[in-house]
């Protein structure tokens, strides 16, 4: 019987009143805010994992007493 139900509500017409297409649309901008967070803090750490990889062999260069050019 639910199945029959389900398949009735989703034939049918859907009604949205403006007050839950704002809240759609507010849920969609901050979904998208977060999905841009998210990626911006993936390259932040990979940028981070790379900078601290170059401090390492800075670190390894520097106890072996060769000199770093600096442009």
């Amino acid at each position: 019987m639910q199945t029959e139900e389900l398949l009735h509500f989703q034939e049918g017409d859907v009604k949205v009143t403006k007050e839950d297409q704002e809240m759609i649309n507010d849920f969609a901008r901050q979904n998208a805010r977060l999905e841009d967070a998210t990626e911006d803090i993936k390259e932040l750490e990979k940028e981070m994992r790379n900078l601290e990889d170059a401090a390492g062999e800075i670190l390894l260069v520097a106890e072996d007493d060769i000199q770093i050019p600096y442009p």
